[in-house]
């Protein structure tokens, strides 16, 4: 495999994660973000300090909110997409298998002739 792997340890952490943290989606009131009842919790408190981190700090703002949602929707597509692909293999390999029995009957080197 190429490229980054998440394994499936990090995938039961964020599964594990998605059930105890605050549900989404997470909202926004200037720097604070918080769940679906801004009553309850705040979930985090964003601070820049000078100039110039305006555009950084909302950005990562935007992206703490946008992971609660996604991440968890991420993981559920690498598990189906990961099944997808094991039951893709199975029936590549199972299709090999039935293409080496073909041309071993094909050549005659097969035990039924």
């Amino acid at each position: 495999m190429t490229g980054p792997h998440i394994s499936d340890e990090t995938i039961a952490d964020v599964k594990r994660l998605d059930g105890l943290a605050t549900k989404g989606p997470w909202q926004q009131d200037g720097s604070h973000i918080y769940g679906p009842d801004p009553q309850r919790l705040i979930v985090c408190q964003m601070h820049y300090i000078g100039r110039g981190y305006q555009e950084e700090s909302a950005a990562n703002e935007e992206l703490i909110k946008l992971a609660r949602t996604v991440l968890p929707e991420a993981v559920r597509e690498i598990r189906r997409l990961r099944e997808e692909n094991k039951r893709l293999r199975e029936l590549v390999n199972g299709a090999g298998q039935e293409s080496d029995s073909y041309q071993e009957f094909k050549h005659g080197t097969s035990e039924r002739r």
